[in-house]
């Protein structure tokens, strides 16, 4: 007798289906093994993407069975996703701010979370992040309790235009007859086209808007919502071949969930192997669904952690980020591992108490939807304001903490590192018998008190001449996000000034700046930096390294025609990826340990080598030139710290140093220091 093909199956609103929620668990658990930072889960975050296939098969299906039958109402369509979407979530939120009020305790930390929970509320986070980020994988999401949020954003404001979209293609179709039918399809498929053309067109490490905005993402949700018209072709397709095309499309998720990472640039078209994967899985287990794979994807266990996955991925990232904060120096895989598995059981509790109950009663609510929009919006903007309030209070408070922890150690403030610095710092006790110039941004400014103070010592008057962010060398121009900046234009000529009006005459010039700002290499925290360098009236350097070179070994030259007879230029400090002084706040709330306030020797190559290796070059062969190398001032044991062995610290921010760090440059510098004052 011969077989009959399977025939597609019912609408996705007929009933559950238990596969979908196994795919579902199969998502969460990759975003959840990729932010534990298991083994294999290196590229987990697709997960959120196999999210996205599953709501726009399930949501678009929904309105478009709504449309034909008729029954299609917008308002019960929103209320729905309120009901579905808003009581976890405004539970997470208020936990989150509850105990973020005790774990985060930097002005910067505080700022950044009252920022997230007003987006969150909101409904714009995934704008927020890609304002204040731009970039998903960088390090500073570790702090960031509410990241995660940005996906549900991005879905929340596809439910708001899809059904909309949807109306307008419904009401088109029946009205237009075929050729306008067809064409009316092709600005569909053109749209789908658009979205994921420029999905990959603005993929971009710095900047990754494709990343973040649901428009570059609804070709996504329109994926999955494609899914009932490729039911006909897989239910036809080679008997042979049907049982093998579920393990396919399970293959394409797990070949990108453990070979992509953080390295990848992504969505771009990679995006297209975990989307394809998903929609080939969910057709496959539709026309298919007693097959093995379609079997075990909705067993038990699978489908029951599916059933908890939306709690469990808005539990899992605040807990991962405030249980990391509370115990840095436990054990990371098992630390992560406990704090996932209590993120579960609390998704659990949340589902059986908070959506199941909403589920059941859903029926009740749904009588006047708008009263349940205009409610929900209510609640959202309420929790908003008291959210934007009571944080503000918090940073207010870290900040005052903040700025009399950075006096009882003489750093200066980010004001204090604004000022400019021209003039003379300090007189010398008695009649100087020299005159030496400190040049240079806000990295010699921070040196100007303790290099006063040992030149006074000498009989040396020192003369200061420094500008925030700009670089004191001939014909160099500042730009800044690509403008030029008009406050460092004709510095070099006020120093020069400076130098020719100074009695005694100076004879020494000491040279620092924040050298790697101006290169537009990345940070050590792999974001591109936005200063760049290029010749006066002219456009910025291509290659901005070998530009500072030529500039350098003329403005050095410069000097030596003015008579200036040593020349001591102060290579790069470490530059931290995260603040000291928050890390110290930090280490003083929690754990106590300062060590963790230190980074690896490394940070920053390979260009900060190819930084010295320039300075290196342009004073070989000139007696009376010298460079000096502050790492070896901070970094011992392969690790650069931001705190010494008193528990004082170094260094006011990333890369400036307090008085102590100054002051220990100065020790370990002594003989560089005492040659270009001439006293040896």
């Amino acid at each position: 007798m011969r077989r009959r093909t399977a025939r597609p199956a019912e609408s996705p609103t007929a009933h559950r289906r238990a596969h979908i929620d196994g795919l579902r668990a199969i998502s969460i658990l990759a975003v959840v093994g990729y932010h534990a930072h298991l083994p294999g889960f290196s590229g987990g975050f697709v997960g959120v993407d196999v999210f996205f296939v599953i709501s726009g098969y399930l949501i678009l299906g929904q309105i478009e069975a709504g449309l034909a039958s008729g029954r299609f109402r917008l308002w019960t369509f929103y209320a729905r996703r309120f009901l579905r979407i808003l009581p976890p979530l405004l539970l997470v939120l208020v936990a989150s701010a509850l105990v973020a009020r005790v774990a985060l305790v930097t002005p910067d930390d505080l700022r950044e979370f009252r920022h997230e929970i007003v987006s969150s509320a909101l409904m714009y986070a995934n704008h927020h992040f890609l304002r204040s980020e731009g970039d998903y994988f960088g390090r500073a999401i570790q702090v960031k309790p509410l990241l995660h949020t940005w996906s549900l954003m991005v879905e929340e404001q596809f439910y708001l235009v899809a059904p909309l979209a949807a109306m307008a293609v419904h009401g088109a179709w029946r009205r237009l007859r075929g050729r306008s039918r067809a064409a009316a399809g092709l600005v569909v498929a053109g749209l789908f086209a658009a979205s994921l053309l420029a999905s990959v067109r603005f993929t971009d490490p710095e900047y990754n808007a494709a990343f973040f905005l649901m428009p570059l993402r609804a070709w996504e949700f329109a994926a999955g919502g494609l899914v009932s018209l490729l039911l006909p072709f897989v239910a036809r397709s080679p008997a042979p071949l049907r049982p093998w095309l579920a393990p396919l499309g399970l293959a394409a998720i797990v070949v990108a969930t453990t070979c992509f990472d953080a390295t990848t640039p992504y969505p771009a078209l990679f995006v297209a192997l975990p989307v394809a994967g998903s929609v080939l899985l969910i057709a496959a287990n539709l026309t298919s669904p007693r097959t093995r794979m379609a079997r075990w994807m909705s067993a038990g266990a699978l489908a029951g952690i599916g059933l908890l996955s939306y709690g469990w991925y808005l539990w899992h990232w605040p807990l991962l980020v405030f249980g990391r904060l509370a115990l840095p120096d436990a054990a990371p895989l098992q630390r992560d591992l406990c704090l996932v598995t209590v993120a579960f059981a609390v998704a659990f509790v949340t589902y059986r108490l908070v959506e199941r109950p909403v589920r059941r009663s859903r029926g009740a609510l749904l009588r006047r939807p708008r009263l349940v929009v205009g409610f929900a919006a209510a609640i959202l903007a309420a929790f908003a304001i008291t959210g934007q309030s009571e944080f503000q209070r918090l940073q207010a408070a870290a900040a005052t903490e903040r700025t009399a922890l950075l006096a009882a150690q003489s750093a200066p403030t980010q004001e204090g590192l604004a000022q400019p610095g021209n003039g003379v710092a300090t007189a010398a006790p008695r009649p100087a018998r020299a005159s030496a110039i400190l040049m240079g941004d806000s990295h010699a400014g921070v040196l100007a008190q303790t290099l006063t103070q040992a030149a006074s010592g000498e009989a040396v008057e020192l003369v200061q001449s420094t500008r925030l962010g700009c670089l004191a060398l001939l014909d160099v121009d500042v730009f800044a996000k690509g403008m030029r900046l008009d406050r460092c234009r004709g510095f070099w000529d006020e120093t020069l000034a400076a130098l020719h009006e100074t009695k005694p005459a100076v004879r020494s010039a000491i040279i620092a700046q924040n050298w790697m700002m101006y290169l537009g290499t990345p940070d050590v925290s792999g974001h591109g930096r936005t200063s760049q360098i290029g010749p006066s009236d002219g456009p910025v350097a291509e290659d901005a390294l070998a530009f500072l070179r030529e500039r350098l070994l003329v403005s050095l030259s410069a000097l030596e025609a003015a008579g200036v007879e040593r020349i001591l230029l102060v290579g790069p400090v470490p530059d931290f990826g995260h603040d000291p002084v928050n890390c110290v706040m930090r280490a003083h709330r929690f754990s106590g340990d300062l060590a963790r306030c230190r980074q690896t020797v490394s940070a920053g190559e390979p260009y900060v080598s190819a930084l010295r290796k320039t300075l290196e070059a342009v004073v070989t062969g000139h007696p009376g030139r010298r460079w000096v190398d502050p790492a070896s001032t901070f970094c011992a044991d392969g690790l650069c710290s931001a705190v010494d062995g008193d528990g004082r610290l170094l260094f006011a921010d990333r890369s400036h140093l307090s008085g102590a760090g100054a002051a220990r440059f100065e020790r370990h510098a002594r003989s560089d220091l005492d040659w270009s004052l001439g006293v040896r």
